[in-house]
């Protein structure tokens, strides 16, 4: 064989190995490429415009479909698109720009947020300039006929059945506009933070109560503490790409969303990992969601919080503009999550950061907020009435009282037995601590007013509230029933706006 043949054929069999190489890797890719399109994409995607900051969306249903993603952007591109998953075939896009044309797509995908179908084609929307003249006061409804409410010992019952239909929300007088809007404030504890305390259950034997105790209150906007950007683990404890806030939103189902989707403030927000810092307005545990068949959105963001050491966790109030559907009524709605840790004696800087981050997170709050709409300001702010050595005063409290905002229970400083300038009509189990560290027995502070609170939900002087809960489900001895949601009990308003144009 020559020289010549010889390189011929030795280049013969690399363009072989090659080939083989690349057909490889082609069918190494063809089961993804099925994967996506193992369904076919939604058809009929519909779009139209009800306000300046909203879009109705609907599409036809695929068959055995699980749940959908809602892929929108001011971009015929889709860049910097925003997304949306929902179980029905319609949804509301919310939080919108005013006369903003928008491009809509559409696919499948399974309940972890996998593609099961190519995106439809898109359809292109333009959101209304201005809102309507008659959604800006919109007839009231007629008031229901009131339902007694439970007595502060509720008899023990089975966990509340989800579908269950809800109390009917009472009118104030007979005259009050619309129905008193229900807010709750709730520190879930983060899903992989377990302390392995008697009582206290993962974040999959607990969450379906935490579920059950926001459904059972008939709620409108919930402002949520510790519901983790993290990603989940299985059982083998290996991580998969679904945070604990969108786990808790995907089973509320319905009508219910967040303010803001994002995880973290990166290009690429899913994952902290190689993150390219962006602000995606993502507020990391502290989050908003809210039942959009009852309030609109109008406007959301963040506001990173000020910290002591660079190991310090991230803190955030985020904060929400409002519109209540039955009676157009806007608010300002808030939530935050203070820092927890305790000074070592002869120290301060922990209890002065409390106060700090108070100060910021007014401040952002009162800076969005030009039109000077009532607020409801929520949150774990980590500090009670009660002096402790890492923390001699209530700092937060007193810092959201000089701004003009007050305490409906009137948990004034070491306070047991009164309750100056408090504002609530009727009180339900305020004698409850709102910390319960999973402890099968509820404190025993029947004697008092108020329990000890850490968590807290703050008003305008404008709002009334007639009502305010500690939300526990007892049993006739005092004993928590069922599983325990979680170390803080769920506090609960409902409130009456004020007017607003």
């Amino acid at each position: 064989m020559s020289v010549l043949a010889a390189r011929l054929t030795t280049t013969s069999w690399r363009l072989l190995v090659i080939i083989a190489l690349l057909a490889t890797s082609l069918l190494a890719a063809a089961p993804a490429q099925q994967a996506d399109a193992a369904m076919k994409s939604p058809s009929g995607l519909k779009a139209s415009s009800k306000s300046s900051t909203t879009l109705a969306v609907s599409w036809s249903a695929v068959s055995k479909a699980p749940r959908y993603r809602v892929q929108y952007s001011t971009s015929s591109k889709m860049t910097s698109a925003k997304y949306q998953r929902e179980t029905s075939t319609r949804t509301t896009l919310t939080g919108l720009a005013p006369g903003k044309t928008y491009y809509l797509k559409v696919r499948v995908i399974d309940s972890s947020g996998k593609n099961l179908s190519s995106y439809s084609k898109a359809v292109k929307v333009k959101t209304l300039t201005s809102d309507p003249t008659s959604t800006g006061t919109p007839t009231p409804a007629p008031t229901p006929t009131p339902t007694p409410r439970p007595s502060a010992t509720p008899t023990p019952s089975a966990s509340p059945t989800p579908s269950a239909s809800p109390t009917p929300r009472p009118s104030t007088s007979p005259s009050a506009p619309g129905q008193p809007l229900r807010v709750a404030s709730y520190n879930i504890k983060c899903a992989n933070c377990n302390s392995h305390l008697p009582n206290e259950g993962t974040w999959e034997e607990r969450r379906q109560a935490v579920v059950d105790t926001i459904l059972g209150q008939d709620l409108d906007v919930v402002g949520l503490q510790e519901a983790g950007q993290a990603w989940l683990k299985d059982a083998n404890g290996k991580s998969f790409s679904l945070s604990q806030f969108e786990d808790l939103t995907n089973r509320l189902g319905g009508s219910w969303t967040l303010t803001n989707i994002n995880r973290n403030n990166c290009v690429k927000s899913t994952t902290p990992s190689s993150c390219v810092y962006k602000d995606q307005g993502a507020s990391q545990d502290t989050k908003i969601i809210f039942d959009r068949s009852k309030v609109e959105m109008l406007d959301q963001g963040s506001k990173h919080l000020p910290y002591v050491n660079e190991d310090d966790n991230d803190r955030y109030v985020a904060w929400a503009q409002f519109r209540q559907r039955s009676t157009g009524n806007r608010f300002m709605f808030a939530s935050t999550h203070l820092e927890p840790k305790k000074d070592a004696e002869g120290e301060t800087k922990y209890y002065d950061l409390r106060k700090r981050q108070a100060e910021v997170a007014i401040d952002a709050v009162t800076a969005h907020n030009p039109d000077g709409l009532p607020v409801v300001f929520v949150g774990d702010f980590n500090s009670s009435r009660f002096a402790h050595s890492y923390s001699p005063t209530n700092a937060p409290y007193d810092v959201l009282a000089k701004n003009g905002l007050i305490d409906p229970l009137g948990a004034g400083w070491s306070t047991t037995k009164t309750a100056p300038g408090a504002t609530v009509v009727t009180r339900i189990n305020t004698w409850v601590d709102s910390f319960n560290n999973f402890n099968r027995a509820v404190n025993n502070h029947k004697q008092w007013i108020n329990g000890s609170y850490i968590d807290y939900i703050f008003v305008s002087p404008t709002i009334k509230v007639p009502e305010w809960e500690t939300v526990v489900k007892m049993d006739e001895y005092g004993n928590f029933v069922g599983q325990i949601p979680s170390d803080h009990n769920m506090i609960r308003a409902s409130l009456v706006l004020p007017k607003t144009s």
